[in-house]
């Protein structure tokens, strides 16, 4: 974490928007996440959409979890001025869902409780038919792809199984969850045995500290090495100078 808050124009935080030099601003604040693209859970290509720009409408639409937005603190840089408009790069699916609700191949709303075994729920695992397990209920998200503030490959990599841990993982907020009811369609079978999958590792980043130790010691080490052979050859020649 930086120590020294610096302010940064709109101009400044705009040049870095590539891959390999990523900046955003969430809520005023300015992070380098560079290193954390190929780690972040929704793919690389949440955080392009955003480099250079004010990312928080996205931020916030995701509902991160305590642990992500302490995480927020290792990528910290910076505040920005006043200058920078907000954008939003991914529509808030809230709004924009609710014309695309699930419905039966009748075009009837879903309403009666079904409840599937796992081989069926396994079989909807295209991008054009994709289900999804959590914690224990079933959800037809394929109208959902295309608006994923994650991106579509975070939910195709889970099609057709068991997503409770990484869906847990993120930390969706109350509209998410509640959003969530929009593509209920159904039970699991409690009889069936449903493996729990990861597909996405929950990232620990190393902090400053234990990235900057190793290196340090290293530092001295060349440093002191010089030092102690100059003083063991002093010690070898006194010594025999007295043989």
């Amino acid at each position: 974490m930086a120590s020294d808050k610096k302010v940064f124009s709109s101009d400044e935080v705009s040049q870095h928007n590539k891959r390999d030099d990523c900046w955003l601003i969430i809520s005023g604040k300015v992070y380098d996440v560079t290193h954390f693209m190929d780690e972040h859970p929704g793919g690389d290509e949440v955080f392009l959409s955003s480099a250079g720009k004010d990312a928080t409408f996205d931020f916030e639409d995701v509902g991160h979890s305590e642990d992500a937005r302490e995480l927020m603190k290792e990528y910290y840089i910076g505040e920005i001025d006043s200058s920078i408009p907000a954008t939003r790069t991914y529509v808030a699916p809230l709004l924009y869902l609710k014309a695309k609700r699930w419905k039966d191949p009748k075009g009837e709303m879903a309403s009666d409780k079904k409840v599937f075994t796992f081989d069926e729920v396994s079989q909807h695992n295209k991008r054009d038919d994709c289900w999804l397990i959590i914690s224990g209920k079933v959800y037809d998200v394929t109208p959902f792809m295309d608006v994923h503030p994650g991106g579509d490959d975070v939910l195709f990599a889970l099609a057709g199984k068991d997503a409770t841990i990484d869906f847990e993982d993120v930390g969706h907020s109350e509209d998410a969850r509640e959003l969530m009811k929009e593509y209920y369609i159904g039970e699991i079978d409690s009889s069936t045995t449903v493996p729990a999958t990861r597909t996405y590792v929950a990232p620990v980043q190393p902090t400053n500290n234990q990235d900057k130790t190793p290196r340090f010691i290293i530092k001295i080490l060349q440093f002191l090495f010089p030092i102690l052979i100059l003083g063991l050859a002093l010690f070898v020649r006194q010594y025999t100078k007295k043989e």
